[in-house]
């Protein structure tokens, strides 16, 4: 099975969004932060006019926090528009095809968040899922 993915990097790991799921790539110029919200949400933006809350992918994933401000992949979840914080955006690319999740061994981190990962011409990418991404916070780190 092959489709378009848009390329993004959190870490040293190279992810891949369901075009279908992603509605822009911005930068995020400022951000607001929530009090008391949970360690990977990093607080509000407005992003075309709208406020959308943005989420801080590298923790999601096991990481350390980066800067609130950069990149970003805008997605809906449940009618609700959410900024998925990574460090970089390369592009929109063809995958060659796709392993579901089942099938690969993709650590506790990547596993609570991704549904499987697809083949490209120069390697693979980590298949996030915007819906286990934004519900994962900080249970699937402890778990």
């Amino acid at each position: 099975m092959s489709g378009l993915y848009v390329l993004a990097w959190i870490g040293a790991q190279r992810v891949a969004f369901d075009a279908t799921r992603v509605e822009a790539a911005v930068d995020i110029a400022a951000v607001v932060p929530v009090p008391m919200a949970a360690a990977h949400i990093v607080g509000l933006a407005a992003i075309r006019s709208q406020v959308i809350t943005v989420i801080d992918c590298n923790v999601v994933a096991g990481g350390n926090p980066t800067a609130p401000t950069g990149r970003a992949i805008v997605t809906s979840v449940d009618g609700h528009r959410y900024a998925l914080r990574v460090d970089r955006v390369d592009d929109v690319v063809t995958a060659l095809s796709r392993a579901a999740g089942q099938n690969v061994a993709l650590g506790a981190f990547w596993g609570a968040i991704s549904d499987g990962v697809i083949e490209l011409a120069d390697g693979f990418a980590v298949a996030l899922d915007p819906v286990r991404l934004v519900a994962a916070g900080p249970v699937a780190i402890a778990a």
